[in-house]
């Protein structure tokens, strides 16, 4: 590609068995990318499950393209308060592959699940990471997200939780 070429960058739902094929294959890459287990959350059965609490009508899988190629992803989950009450959603696992850094692609694909979740009707989006993910908490950080207290049993040292208001 010259240099003044720009790369064509579509953000998908991920509907087809390819489409959701490619965002379980990229949230394999994530995982082994973090060089720790997260065997605590179920991480084989869901990816086995695929698209499982993912699906539609509630959830959401969003695939970036870049050139036709998988390039990263994300998920939104329908989730429950320790009440077992559906009234926020997750943002799960985004990902961008290593080839495809530095086209925006990770700020591209927040945006999109954040709008799927308000047309999903949802009034919250929460999240967890870690502190020594410092881009990654920087970008929520840019979009709103605002710290709060654990939501989930995240027994890694140093997570960190985030929430979006939706409405």
């Amino acid at each position: 590609m010259a240099m003044s070429e720009q790369p064509d960058i579509e953000i998908l739902v991920a509907e087809t068995a390819e489409d959701v094929a490619a965002c379980t294959a990229i949230f394999v890459a994530y995982a082994d990318s973090l060089g720790f287990s997260i065997a605590y959350q179920g991480f084989d059965a869901e990816m086995a499950a695929m698209p499982g609490a993912y699906a539609p009508p509630r959830g959401g899988l969003l695939l970036a393209r870049v050139d036709g190629a998988p390039a990263g992803a994300v998920g939104l989950r329908p989730s429950a308060d320790r009440n077992g009450k559906l009234d926020f959603c997750e943002m799960k696992r985004l990902y961008v592959m290593p080839a495809f850094r530095g086209l925006g692609l990770g700020r591209k694909l927040a945006h999109s699940v954040i709008d799927l979740a308000r047309a999903r009707d949802f009034a919250m989006m929460r999240l967890d990471t870690l502190d020594t993910m410092v881009a990654a908490c920087a970008l929520y950080t840019s979009l709103g997200f605002f710290a709060i207290p654990g939501y989930n049993d995240n027994p890694l040292e140093g997570a960190v939780f985030f929430q979006l208001p939706l409405t």
